[in-house]
């Protein structure tokens, strides 16, 4: 394969089923905890998700051209680092505390009906590598002064120095995703149910025990292959870095107004 001329990959395509077996394998083989034998699986409305980004018509036949895939992967390689950083998050299922490979839409239609502060964490569409928060938030109605439930929707950079969410005033920094989640007193309770100190309470009960930062177990043997961060998920929010000058204490819980 390695000795094949450009032009030749270019003429080389896969099925939409082989393609989807090898990614399923290339995500479990990357955020394996410790010894746990069976690994999260791509849900439908994740693999539906998958099959949009790689092309934005329908698939012609079903097939996987390497243009498709060289394409994917722009958005793919830096959304497998955040993968690999969150293992342990990506393989809690019940509930689920990273909903992953879902867009805006599909968000929204997920916490449709749900109360003020239900939330859930995706990988964000338009910025690879970083995540996307979608929660239920409260507007107040000027024409019938009303309260609505309206979903919103903010974005957070993740590097090997923590977690950066962006929010209206400025934006404010993390040493792990638990800390955010913890700190944002807009995020309640979590989409499938379960409130978010007890559910996120539980990977940093997990970290404490097995001592693995939550990365995938093939790391070391592969050269670090995407960095984990390596600060435990245990650590107090204290650590955090508010780096907005003009903050103000009733500004802290701003969100931003428009992500993806």
């Amino acid at each position: 394969f390695a000795r094949r001329s450009l032009d030749d990959l270019r003429d080389f395509r896969v099925s939409w089923e082989i393609f989807e077996e090898a990614l399923q394998r290339c995500i479990d083989h990357w955020t394996k905890v410790g010894s746990k034998s069976s690994c999260r699986k791509l849900r439908p409305i994740e693999r539906k998700f998958v099959k949009a980004r790689l092309s934005s018509e329908e698939l012609r036949n079903d097939m996987v051209t390497f243009d498709h895939f060289n394409e994917f992967c722009k958005w793919w390689s830096p959304s497998l680092k955040t993968l690999i950083t969150l293992s342990s998050e990506w393989q809690c299922e019940q509930p689920l505390l990273l909903h992953g490979f879902v867009g805006r839409s599909e968000s929204e239609k997920t916490l449709k009906a749900q109360s003020v502060g239900t939330f859930l964490i995706r990988l964000s569409e338009s910025k690879p590598g970083w995540l996307a928060i979608t929660f239920n938030d409260s507007k107040k109605s000027t024409k019938h002064n009303k309260i609505k439930i309206k979903p919103d929707h903010c974005l957070v950079n993740v590097d090997d120095k923590g977690f950066t969410l962006f929010f209206a005033k400025g934006r404010r920094s993390y040493e792990t995703l638990s800390d955010l989640v913890f700190d944002c007193r807009k995020l309640v309770k979590l989409a499938e149910g379960g409130d978010k100190r007890a559910e996120f309470g539980r990977v940093i009960s997990n970290y404490a025990t097995s001592g693995n930062a939550g990365g995938g177990s093939n790391e070391s043997s592969n050269g670090g292959g995407a960095k984990r961060l390596a600060v435990p998920h245990g650590r107090s929010s204290r650590g955090r870095r508010d780096e907005s000058k003009s903050e103000t204490k009733n500004e802290r819980d701003d969100n931003p107004q428009s992500t993806s």
